[in-house]
């Protein structure tokens, strides 16, 4: 469920011969028929057996397609409507969520987390250092908090099981976390249990679940009516069914999760029932790539779409600003800002974030400075071995989008 939980599952294995599929090789694609053609190839080779990708240029949607199969019991072709788990993608719209509680005057993401959730506990060094961690760096994954390993697979919850408070969760896992990995703001590293603590500093802020102060400030104002934290009943007719291959990863996943609640079918692949986040926070949200779009579209627009401002220009900017630099491992090269990974400069600036987890993939990623966002969402764990990064690099020519320096 982390950025890159398919890389971590090359690791695991890395002793063996055996790495998540590639992609269908491919150089720039520079029209949107070339990209059409290239994801159709994608699909017809299988894995994943279905995808859907979407593009925007400031506040018009130029490109919205779905391609192989979304559920193959019926047969359903996939389509941009579809709807997929986002695993890590919620992450910015948790950022967004606290940097609206600081426009309300409900924080200062400069303020120590303690302050407003005392129960936190953080140790360097064999030293009591809890005060020294900020809301910023909770953000920008500089806190020095581990992320969680493997064991995230299983913190997961099927239909009709209770969804976990978020405060009552995090107060339970954080034991398990308590001694840092770096001195807090020392260096960028990614972490899971970082925004289990802000999911729960929103509820504290905000006096509401944080499922419901997702719902009431980003999802309902900007009319993104399939997305939630809950498979709805306007989602039903647009379910894409998570799937996953036989491969040696799945002798692993079953000591984690429960195969006979969490498997619906099994022919060349596991077809996967509805699984839910425990850590709605850092990996909550299900909805489609047409939904994300009005999301990415408020983002592009200084905090504003359709009439609807959730943000301000000010803080859509600050959280842009690189607050650290991956020095090492899976993100080198990337910045980090308030919940965005950050790349490149001028008309190639990137703000991107992905989401994969037991079933799912999906990268976003943004061009703030030519107006351009694109998406794209897979039923499948793998989306070649980069969560689709290489599709979106090959993808973004055919979106040049509209110069603004």
């Amino acid at each position: 469920m982390s950025f890159v939980t398919p890389l971590l599952f090359s690791f695991i294995f890395s002793g063996c011969a055996i790495l998540p599929p590639t992609l269908p090789e491919t150089g720039p694609l520079n029209t949107k028929e070339e990209l059409a053609s290239y994801l159709n190839n994608i699909t017809d080779a299988g894995d994943p057996p279905g995808l859907s990708f979407i593009a925007i240029q400031g506040d018009r949607t130029v490109f919205s397609r779905g391609f192989g199969l979304a559920d193959p019991e019926t047969n359903r072709k996939a389509t941009a409507g579809d709807v997929y788990q986002w695993w890590s993608i919620t992450k910015i719209f948790t950022a967004v969520a606290v940097m609206q509680l600081q426009e309300q005057g409900l924080l200062s993401i400069k303020d120590p987390i303690t302050k407003y959730i005392p129960f936190f506990r953080a140790e360097w060094d064999g030293e009591d250092i809890s005060d020294s961690i900020t809301i910023e760096q909770l953000l920008s994954h500089t806190s020095g908090l581990s992320d969680a390993g493997p064991e995230i697979i299983g913190w997961i919850h099927y239909e009709g099981d209770p969804h976990p408070n978020q405060t009552d969760l995090f107060r339970t896992k954080l034991k398990d976390y308590t001694q840092l990995d770096s001195m807090p703001g020392s260096k960028a590293q990614y972490s899971n249990i970082g925004y289990m603590a802000l999911a729960a500093l929103i509820e504290e802020r905000s006096g509401l679940s944080y499922e419901n102060f997702i719902r009431k400030n980003i999802l309902y104002p900007l009319n993104m009516e399939r997305t939630d934290f809950v498979y709805s009943e306007e989602m039903k007719d647009n379910e894409s069914v998570g799937s996953h291959p036989i491969d040696f990863m799945s002798y692993l996943v079953p000591i984690y999760i429960d195969m006979d609640r969490a498997i619906r079918k099994k022919d060349d692949r596991y077809w996967f029932n509805r699984l839910y986040s425990d850590q709605k926070g850092s990996t909550g949200l299900i909805g489609s790539p047409e939904d994300l779009s009005r999301f990415m579209k408020a983002l592009l627009g200084s905090g504003s779409y359709d009439g609807v401002r959730i943000l301000s220009g000010e803080s859509v900017q600050e959280m842009m600003q690189t607050r650290a630099t991956f020095q090492d491992g899976q993100f080198e090269g990337y910045g980090m800002g308030l919940g965005w990974f950050i790349k490149g400069e001028g008309q190639e600036l990137q703000l991107a974030h992905g989401g994969a987890g037991a079933a799912f993939v999906c990268m976003m990623r943004l061009y703030p400075n030519r107006g351009v966002g694109l998406a794209i969402m897979a039923n499948s764990t793998y989306l070649g071995r980069q969560m689709g990064i290489p599709v979106l690099d090959a993808g973004a020519p055919a979106f040049p989008g509209v110069r603004k320096d």
